[in-house]
């Protein structure tokens, strides 16, 4: 079983052109409250991590006041920090800090493999700029390239998350994307969709090659059958008779960048999850050159697992 019992949380401190502001922006309260939340229910750890891209001159001329004359970026960067992990442990929280030097995705990631932390959990961009920035160069480059699964969480993420889809291209790893969606769903006594974007690439070669439409409707009901069939049989291989709200399979005819993002839309999805490395087409849409183009469209918060990520059952 895979436990989570440490999250590591990036806290962004910019404001404006400030490294360190005096209110923490909209979407690193976001992170924060979800996170605390999460551990307060589950017994888990947190690790706030903020990041200084400081110049080397500006380390410099911070380190070289050794007596503390006056306040620096990162006085006002540990004093931000420790009030985080007060209110933590006022919640009964296990919770510490880290403040680091250097880049944001590189120090997340190494951060996440030194204390090896099970999930990871930043916070996203404001909705109105979301296809510019909810998935900037930082979240982006983590989803890649963090060992662990990355929550990103979005500004309007107060509330109670009531409604999960995972997204699954019937591979071997969808099915361990099923296995921690079924488990967050359990724990956030949310309802779970199932996406599979169907397309149908020999239906034009069949109208082609002469076939009537009786054939290729009959094509068509192959490919939905053969997809139903092979959710069910990971279905079975789960636990998702103990969620309270059940499990919906919804199989989107068209390509998944346009069926996707619109059932998540429509339906009112707070978290979708899905894996960043598939073995199919998924893989490509997910990791190629058009994952930039989806991901921004996703009006949720997002889950994204590697292959290893939850390679048996999750126990929340």
């Amino acid at each position: 079983m895979h436990t989570i019992s440490r999250i590591v949380v990036g806290v962004d401190l910019h404001e404006g052109d400030r490294l360190v502001g005096d209110e923490l922006p909209a979407p690193t309260q976001a992170a924060i409250l979800q996170s605390l939340e999460f551990a307060a229910n589950r017994g888990a750890e947190l690790i706030y991590c903020a990041c200084l891209d400081l110049s080397p001159q500006a380390e410099d001329l911070i380190h070289a006041d050794v007596t503390n004359v006056y306040s620096t970026v990162e006085d006002f960067a540990n004093q931000a920090l420790t009030r985080l992990v007060e209110a933590a442990i006022a919640r009964g929280v296990k919770a510490q800090y880290q403040l680091r030097m250097g880049g944001s995705s590189r120090e997340l990631t190494l951060l996440v493999q030194e204390v090896k932390a099970d999930l990871l959990v930043v916070g996203a961009r404001n909705r109105s700029v979301l296809s510019h920035t909810l998935f900037g160069s930082t979240s982006t480059k983590l989803l890649q390239i963090c060992p662990c699964p990355v929550w990103v969480v979005k500004p309007e993420e107060l509330r109670e998350i009531r409604e999960i889809a995972v997204c699954t291209d019937l591979s071997e790893d969808s099915l361990r994307a099923l296995h921690a969606a079924i488990a967050f769903a359990h724990h956030l006594d949310a309802r779970l969709f199932i996406l599979h974007s169907i397309e149908f690439p020999l239906a034009t070669y069949l109208r082609s090659a002469g076939s009537d439409e009786a054939a290729v409707d009959a094509y068509h009901q192959q490919v939905r059958t053969a997809s139903h069939n092979t959710i069910h049989a990971h279905l079975h291989q789960t636990d998702w008779r103990t969620l309270n709200h059940g499990v919906r399979v919804e199989l989107l005819e068209g390509s998944p960048l346009a069926t996707i993002p619109r059932f998540v839309e429509e339906h009112g999805i707070d978290l979708t999850v899905f894996t960043t490395h598939g073995r199919t087409g998924f893989k490509q849409f997910i990791m190629g050159s058009t994952a930039q183009s989806l991901l921004p469209l996703l009006k949720s918060s997002v889950l994204a697992l590697k292959p290893t990520d939850f390679a048996s059952p999750v126990e929340l």
